[in-house]
Formats: C-alpha cells, sequence, structure tokens
C-alpha cells in the first residue's frame, strides 16, 4: 500500500509551489453537505454507475487550440466546434481533455500544472482561446462540465499520461507545446534533445514515471480536478503516447519494478477519485485507456490484469492506434474480473483507401461497433472524432440502433501512423490479428496460400439483403488471380466491378457465413499477385 505521508510537488518556477497529501483508502466516511456516504455504500453506487450503458466520445480536446483566428472567442463558438451536436447523437459521455500535448500543460484554470495560452495566428490560421474566455470568466472544462450536465451527457476529464507532440523540438527551438517542466526538468525525462532523431522506440520527450515526482505531479493534476470541477469521472489515457520508461525506449522490456511504479500511481489515483468522490457524496468514476493486449501493455509497464483484479479503475477502454486481438479476447478480461471493458475505436490512418469503400463512414464504424457488441463489450468509445454530428455517434448506440445499418467489414482497420514496434522492440509480434489493407498489401508467390480471420459478429444471422466479398487487387483484371474460400469452400462466381475496375467482387449467401470469426482464404494460381484490401459488405437498405 502507498504510504501515506506528504511530498513536496515540483511546479514549473514561474507557478506556485504546492504540496498533496495522499489520504489512504482506510478512510470509511466522509462528511459532505449532503450527509455521509460509508466506503461500503460508496463502492456500492461506484459499481452501479461503472455499469451503467455508456458510449463515450473524445474529441482530441484541440477545440479551443485551434480556434479560427478570425472569430471572436466566445462559449458558443467554442462549443460548436466540436460538441454543440452531441447531445442530438446516442452519445452519453463526453470525454474531454483541455489540450492534447505536453505533460501538465492544459487549456484549463491550474495551479498545479501549467496554463497553456500560446498562440500561433500565422500558420494555420487559427488562435488558442483558452486565455481569452478565461479573462471572461469562463474555463474550457467547466464549460464543457456545465454544457454537458444541461443536456443529461456525463463529463470525464481525460489526461494524456505523456503525450509527445512536443518531441519535435530541437535545440535551437523548442516546440511551442513543450512544457516549462520539461525544460526545467530534462533529467526527468526518457531521453534528451540529442536523441531525437535516433531514439528507436518512442519519444524522447516522454516524461519518466520511474521518477517519483512526476507520479506526484500526475497525482496532483487529477487531485485538482476532482477538488475543483463538478466532473462525473476521471479517464487516464495511456495510449498517447505508449513509452513510460528508458526500458522500453531503449528496446527492452519493462522491469518488475517499474510495472510496480505504475501500479503505485494507480493506488494513487484509486484513493484520490475515492475520497473526493466520497467528499461530495457521489462517485468519481476511473477509466483507463491501454492496448488491448496484456503481454505488450505489460512489457511498457502497464500490468492492467493486476488493475482489474485489484479493481484499481472503474472502466478498461482497449485499443487506440492498433488493433492487436479479436474483441473476444478484450471481453475475456470484463468475464474474468467483472469490470467494464469497452472497445475503443479511435479513426482510422489507413491512407491509400478509395473512393468505393471508406474507413471513416458510417458502414465501417458500424461493422467494428457490431463485432465489438457481439463479442461482449460494455460500451464503445470513439476518439478523435472532431464535428460531433458523424451518423455512426447515433446508429453504433446499441445493437438494436445497428440491425438496419449498412455495414462494411475490412480485415484491418486501424494501421499505418504508429504500429506496436513504433514503441516496443518487436512489437509485432503481440498483434494478433493479420494485417492487409493497401498500405500493407498482401504480396503472393505462385501456389502460395493465406488465411484471414475476419469477426462478423452475429450480423449472417440478421438477414441481409446482400452480402459481398470484394477483393482489390493492384491493377484491374477481369478474374481473380487468386483461387478465393470461404471457411474452406471456393468460390467460382467472382465478377469484376463495372466502375471499381480493380474490385472483383463475390455475391455470397448468408448460409455460407457463421456468427463470429469466418476465415476468409487466399491461393495464388501460376503467377505472382497482389491483394491490396477486402471488404464483405451487408446490405440491410
Amino acid at each position: 500500500m502507498f504510504n501515506n505521508k506528504s511530498r513536496s510537488l515540483y511546479l514549473p518556477k514561474t507557478l506556485l509551489f504546492a504540496s498533496c497529501l495522499f489520504l489512504c483508502s482506510a478512510v470509511i466516511s466522509v462528511e459532505t453537505g449532503k450527509g455521509t456516504m460509508s466506503q461500503d455504500e460508496y463502492n456500492k453506487e461506484r459499481d452501479r454507475l461503472a455499469w451503467q450503458h455508456r458510449i463515450s466520445h473524445n474529441n482530441d480536446g484541440c477545440d479551443a487550440f485551434y480556434y479560427p483566428a478570425n472569430k471572436e472567442a466566445t462559449v458558443q463558438g467554442f462549443l460548436e466546434r466540436r460538441a454543440a451536436n452531441l447531445p442530438k447523437t446516442g452519445i452519453t459521455t463526453m470525454t474531454y481533455t483541455p489540450q492534447s500535448a505536453g505533460f501538465g500543460l492544459f487549456t484549463h484554470k491550474t495551479k498545479k500544472g501549467e496554463f497553456l495560452t500560446w498562440s500561433d495566428e500565422n500558420t494555420k490560421g487559427t488562435k488558442n482561446i483558452a486565455k481569452d474566455l478565461a479573462d471572461q470568466g469562463k474555463d474550457v472544462l467547466q464549460i464543457m462540465i456545465e454544457f454537458s450536465h444541461k443536456n443529461n451527457l456525463e463529463c470525464f476529464f481525460s489526461m494524456r499520461m505523456n503525450d509527445t507532440h512536443d518531441a519535435a523540438s530541437s535545440e535551437k527551438k523548442y516546440h511551442p507545446l513543450f512544457p516549462t517542466l520539461k525544460k526545467e526538468h530534462p533529467e526527468w525525462l526518457v531521453g534528451n534533445i540529442a536523441e531525437r532523431h535516433s531514439m528507436k522506440y518512442g519519444r524522447w520527450s516522454s516524461v519518466n514515471y520511474a521518477v517519483p515526482e512526476i507520479r506526484d505531479l500526475a497525482v496532483s493534476y487529477v487531485e485538482e480536478v476532482c477538488q475543483n470541477y463538478d466532473v462525473d469521472g476521471i479517464e487516464l489515457d495511456f495510449c498517447r503516447h505508449l513509452t513510460f520508461f528508458p526500458s522500453s525506449a531503449k528496446g527492452e522490456s519493462a522491469s518488475d519494478r517499474e510495472r510496480e511504479y505504475m501500479n503505485e500511481l494507480m493506488k494513487r489515483m484509486r484513493e484520490v477519485t475515492d475520497r473526493e468522490g466520497m467528499r461530495r457524496n457521489r462517485p468519481i468514476l476511473l477509466t483507463v485507456r491501454v492496448p488491448d493486449d496484456l503481454e505488450y501493455a505489460k512489457a511498457l509497464g502497464l500490468d492492467f490484469d493486476y488493475w482489474m483484479k485489484e479493481h484499481l479503475a472503474d472502466i478498461f477502454i482497449g485499443s487506440d492506434y492498433f488493433h492487436l486481438n479479436q474483441w473476444e479476447y478484450w471481453s475475456a478480461f470484463g468475464k474474468k474480473y467483472h469490470v467494464p471493458v469497452y472497445a475503443g475505436l479511435s479513426e482510422s490512418r489507413v491512407k491509400k483507401g478509395d473512393n468505393r469503400f471508406s474507413r471513416w463512414g458510417e458502414p465501417a464504424y458500424a461493422a467494428r461497433a457490431v463485432a465489438a457488441w457481439d463479442a461482449g463489450v460494455a460500451g464503445i468509445h470513439f476518439f478523435n472524432e472532431y464535428s460531433g454530428k458523424a451518423p455512426f455517434l447515433t446508429s453504433c448506440a446499441s445493437i438494436e440502433a445497428l440491425k438496419s445499418v449498412n455495414k462494411v467489414f475490412f480485415q484491418t482497420t486501424q494501421h499505418n501512423g504508429y504500429r506496436p514496434t513504433h514503441y516496443l522492440k518487436e512489437g509485432e509480434k503481440y498483434r494478433h490479428l493479420p494485417i492487409l489493407c493497401p498500405d500493407t498489401p498482401a504480396v503472393f508467390n505462385p501456389n502460395e496460400e493465406k488465411i484471414y480471420e475476419m469477426d462478423f459478429g452475429k450480423e449472417p444471422e440478421r438477414n441481409p439483403k446482400k452480402i459481398l466479398l470484394c477483393c482489390r487487387f493492384n491493377t484491374g483484371l477481369k478474374d481473380s488471380p487468386l483461387a478465393v474460400f470461404v471457411n474452406g469452400k471456393i468460390l467460382t462466381n467472382g465478377i469484376q466491378n463495372k466502375k471499381w475496375p480493380e474490385w472483383i467482387d463475390f455475391p455470397l449467401d448468408a448460409s455460407q457465413l457463421h456468427a463470429g470469426i469466418n476465415e476468409i482464404g487466399f491461393k495464388a494460381k501460376e503467377e505472382n499477385a497482389i491483394l491490396l484490401d477486402i471488404a464483405v459488405s451487408f446490405e440491410y437498405r
């Protein structure tokens, strides 16, 4: 158990110094203006709230920072950027990040961290209005909380545990989002600025969680929000970005001691949220975003299996830049520990798609959501969706809402950009889903065979009007250069699409498929072949 002594907290020299006292979990009840809540009562209510049906939305938190330079800074203008339409969707929970870059750098009013006031109105035609709103007596986080509660939505504060957009700094010039803390204490980072091009895994500007002061500061940022804002929950976003210790940055796995540092941190986060929740007589839920593979996460220092077993968080969101396992794997953790696990549906970064099928549209999101729901996840978390107007924010809210929505399943949706090996040596060995997309096509030698597993949820049982298996090749062909199999049975009815000649379409009957994981197999004929993509379309309207 964390030793309950106060520690001196570092703050940038331009800010105030403060100290925090963290109370131990032995506290039985806390007096509030509304009465008392025992620990047992609190835990039961916290558990009840954790299991509520929840569709959460994180808009990336740059709405104040990238505000149009030619527009007056107003509360309504700020909300219209990304939030105003959310009450008209199926979203239940706004998960708000007050700025997405730099450790301890925020656009909400903070004395424990650093208030971000930098603005550049020249390069992108945008400006940072956080200070403008503050000068009007407003606060971006408070605005979001009030807007959410007025519209019967929850509002969670999301903190990125190690965002490193600021790694673009150089010896001659710091990135504008490089925090004062990192300038004054470069020894608290996993690397140094001279390594900005040579570090193989992660980024040099990541803070090092083996440093006690970093863990203290992380807890203090959350404590300050819990004390000063009427949030419904706290989200600790470990996925942006996934470097926490020098070990993984050097190509090694995190040590047991480093994982214990993170376990200690999670215990303290739980103590803070519980204490402050009991003080106000209403639970503050604790959510974490982590990779969806246990061994990969542990190699980075994140033992979420232990966190689940010890109930150190209420909700676990899996996946972000990359998806490592079928959703059944992730759902099994929820069943094992009786904790809500959510599917993290971050935006696709596949860059070389075509105009026929989009990985960004409602059919693709609907397919991803239905596979997750049918696998048994307790909720859906949308990340990096900016407008709040996307149709899938409504249709993906439940299986019932999804039944009549057209769907397009891809073998690979989240890829490119950051990959498992970006953060961990040999990180690809933790990926248990084969990759196939235009960015990473499949090259077949003569007579070579490949099998891809695609999870359709229970879609084959929902009486679709039309099902197509569509295969995209690197050139237009009248006939498939590959023999194509579905669940072991060869297909002979391929037709070149007239509008999209790179695609060969195979009509399917629902009887050829089954609920859950299906095998789509390919075998090269006498010559080499390049398969760019596969998409399975279920049409209902």
